[in-house]
């Protein structure tokens, strides 16, 4: 009897952990205001168009949970053309004094990768976080910068992964959503 309670209480947990990373891992599809991309489901509350600049357009992606916002930028050109000229707000340039190419902070390593998607550059800058009594530490968390570019169309991914230091589990989750989003967006006009 006592054999039969322990399969039992076995099958339950391995059933339980299963629906957990079901659930963890499922997706949908965010399409409105000309934006298609894959999400985990109720992630997002809000999503807006904020801005244009030349050929760049800024969208706020406003989590469920913690007032986080992360920003998707399209550009209709290659890396060339949307990395190019001043702006103040783009969170990619490249650099006055060597050409090498920007993400988000002159002081991030950027590393760079051929896929059958387009070229990837990606970044894991400190970046900004909120303290508990509501203060802002300018270098508290850790952020990834991510940018996928075919040649035709440009698009970053600003997405803050967590307060610094963040645990190592944590961070590959933060850091596979953040891959999800930005490998899935497209802009359909």
């Amino acid at each position: 009897m006592k054999a039969i309670f322990s399969i039992i209480a076995v099958v339950v947990f391995l059933l339980l952990g299963a629906t957990h990373i079901c659930a963890r891992e499922s997706s949908v599809a965010y399409d409105g205001a000309h934006l298609h991309f894959k999400y985990s489901i109720n992630f997002y509350e809000k999503i807006t168009k904020t801005g244009e600049e030349a050929n760049v357009r800024f969208f706020d992606l406003k989590r469920s949970r913690g007032g986080v916002v992360d920003i998707l930028t399209f550009c209709d050109n290659s890396l060339l053309v949307c990395a190019g000229g001043a702006s103040q707000i783009r969170p990619y340039w490249f650099d006055a004094d060597d050409g090498s190419l920007v993400l988000f902070h002159v002081t991030a390593a950027v590393t760079h990768r051929y896929t059958q998607d387009g070229e990837i550059y990606e970044a894991y800058p400190l970046c900004p976080t909120d303290a508990s009594d509501g203060t802002i530490i300018p270098y508290g968390g850790e952020c990834y910068i991510g940018l996928i570019t075919n040649g035709r169309q440009t698009v970053s991914l600003t997405y803050w992964l967590g307060p610094n230091p963040i645990r190592s589990a944590d961070r590959s989750t933060a850091i596979a959503r953040a891959r999800q989003i930005l490998l899935s967006a497209r802009e359909s006009r």
